[in-house]
């Protein structure tokens, strides 16, 4: 993304950031345990950060006291975005079924738009849902004008 926006920046592997032209650092902190036996650890020095992006890659796969002790890890900090995604399949999954409580999901808006997206706002926290599927038929709208 960065390149295909024309942004320059170098990357350190050692210390795992990315350095933009402006100064701007991005540092990249990691949260596996394949075993599950470890304990979390919480970040001591978020708060010297402006933003923290916590993104949940497979989400899906987390249970809730996974995502509880997320939350106790990932605390301290100034400003932070979390960013829940999994694959379509998923439906059945918890954080899919949380999400869909927020916001239910809509075929109709799925159908005519490929995508429902909306705002809401819930413990003083802007809170955007989006929901897309590739797995509708992107020429819905042709062959429903064809059989018109």
């Amino acid at each position: 993304m960065l390149d295909e926006n024309n942004i320059s920046y170098t990357i350190n592997l050692s210390n795992f950031t990315f350095t933009l032209s402006n100064g701007s650092k991005i540092y990249c902190k990691g949260l596996h345990s394949p075993s599950r036996k470890e304990k979390l650890k919480a970040f001591a020095d978020l708060n010297k950060y402006k933003l923290v992006i916590d993104w949940r890659e497979e989400c899906d796969q987390f249970q809730q006291k996974d995502l509880s002790d997320l939350e106790f890890a990932i605390r301290g900090y100034q400003n932070k975005i979390t960013i829940n995604t999994c694959n379509p399949e998923s439906l059945k999954r918890y954080i899919v079924g949380y999400c869909n409580e927020l916001l239910p999901f809509n075929e109709e808006i799925m159908r005519s738009k490929y995508e429902q997206i909306n705002y809401i706002e819930k413990w003083n926290m802007k809170i955007i849902i989006h929901y897309s599927s590739w797995r509708l038929n992107y020429d819905y709208h042709k062959i429903k004008l064809m059989n018109n």
